[in-house]
């Protein structure tokens, strides 16, 4: 149950910390640095572009966008679900 607990909280604080990072970026301007370091993601995709057996075909796709904030966000899950551990 406990790491249950641990992959929740930080599944949580990883997806506030993208949707801070986010909102940061309809905030900050767009010509200041700030702004720039923001805004670097990182995106990787898992595809089966198509999965063809004879009498049906799959195209799967998961991708992922992590920015600083979502990061920033890990990293105070990992402070937080270990500290109530």
């Amino acid at each position: 149950m406990k790491i249950l607990y641990i992959i929740l909280t930080l599944f949580l604080f990883s997806l506030i910390g993208t949707a801070v990072g986010e909102l940061l970026l309809q905030i900050l301007p767009v010509t200041g640095k700030i702004h720039e370091i923001v805004s670097a993601n990182l995106t990787p995709v898992w595809s089966v572009e198509k999965l063809d057996i004879l009498i049906l075909y799959i195209t799967f796709k998961v991708g992922f966008n992590f920015n600083i904030m979502t990061f920033v966000g890990l990293i105070s899950g990992c402070f937080f679900s270990l500290r109530k551990v």
